[in-house]
């Protein structure tokens, strides 16, 4: 067993849960599928990770495929949830279910075709388009959303980075932590959004 690792990725799994469990299940129904689509995808993936470093092995195929539905699925769902709290907007259930649906057929047409490039990219533009929304969150008056997205934007920008810095820390166990933060960063951006915001 590798212990640091296993510790590291449990760490994750167990932040991905609590996440889930005490910030998100208290918004609205949509606002968890968008956001919580992100966020369950990393709680599985480290949760096979955990499996394998627990030397349990044959799940692999499983830890990807989740890995791989987070970056793309995921992020998207997780961008139009963000946008969608930013300008309090509804969506309708016809549009709603349009993009579970176009947020899901490019998931799995970017796993079937084995697009690497677009899976990688996918979650940087995501950054991205996060921090442009925090910054106009700020600028609507909405501070504490606004505030949360940008610490997330840091965060997730650290955990990418972390590994270039060449620090005397366990890169996995830093990565682990810094997306712990993340997680639990979105999970108190959508508290904050108000519940009218479906």
């Amino acid at each position: 067993m590798q212990i640091i690792s296993f510790l590291s990725e449990s760490f994750l799994a167990t932040m991905g849960f609590l996440t889930y469990y005490f910030l998100l299940k208290k918004a609205p129904q949509r606002q968890v599928v968008l956001w919580g689509t992100f966020i369950l995808s990393v709680l599985i993936t480290s949760s096979f990770s955990a499996i394998y470093f627990a030397g349990i092995e044959g799940m692999n195929h499983w830890h990807d495929f989740f890995r791989d539905i987070g970056s793309t699925t995921g992020i998207v769902l997780l961008v139009l949830g963000i946008y969608s709290a930013v300008v309090k907007h509804n969506f309708s259930a016809k549009i709603f279910y349009f993009i579970m649906a176009i947020a899901l057929g490019f998931g799995m047409i970017c796993i079937y075709l084995n697009l690497s490039k677009v899976i990688e990219i996918t979650p940087l533009v995501g950054i991205l388009l996060v921090l442009i929304l925090g910054i106009i969150a700020l600028t609507k008056g909405n501070k504490m959303l606004g505030m949360y997205l940008l610490l997330a934007t840091i965060f997730s920008v650290l955990a990418n980075i972390f590994p270039l810095l060449g620090l005397p820390i366990n890169p996995l166990s830093a990565y682990c932590f810094l997306l712990s933060c993340v997680l639990v960063c979105f999970g108190l951006a959508v508290n904050s959004v108000p519940h009218s915001i479906s």
